[in-house]
């Protein structure tokens, strides 16, 4: 499976992590779809909660009502610097993950992100390729 670009589409090369770089922002537009193999990597759309939801499903977590659950999906996708993607393989969503990025006071006002629940299709997990 090929490595994801973590650059620009239109820079060449990887970019550092110099304070008040636009290069994180960047990197989420070049991620906002990502062709990986056979699958491809995008922000999710409000047909996938119901997927997205099924990868989540945990014995030991309340479920969640359709009402509940689409309200708090709007939220995540009508916020800026909240992001929730999905791995589409097949024409069926695979993985999930979340990513917050957090405006910062330090670091020349630099945002930082934090990475979240991150699940994949339980018969597609395991120790990477072969």
């Amino acid at each position: 499976m090929p490595q994801p670009s973590l650059t620009h589409p239109n820079e060449g090369g990887s970019r550092g992590n110099t304070p008040g770089d636009p290069y994180v922002h960047a990197s989420i537009g070049s991620l906002r779809r990502h062709w990986y193999g056979a699958g491809v990597f995008r922000e999710a759309r409000s047909e996938d909660l119901k997927a997205v939801l099924r990868l989540y499903g945990h014995p030991t977590d309340p479920v969640l009502d359709d009402h509940s659950a689409t309200k708090v999906f709007e939220q995540i996708v009508e916020t800026a610097g909240l992001h929730l993607f999905v791995l589409e393989h097949g024409g069926a969503i695979v993985a999930t993950t979340y990513l917050n990025l957090v405006p910062n006071l330090t670091r020349s006002a630099s945002p930082y992100a934090i990475i979240e629940n991150v699940v994949v299709e339980e018969t597609l997990s395991g120790p990477g390729p072969r």
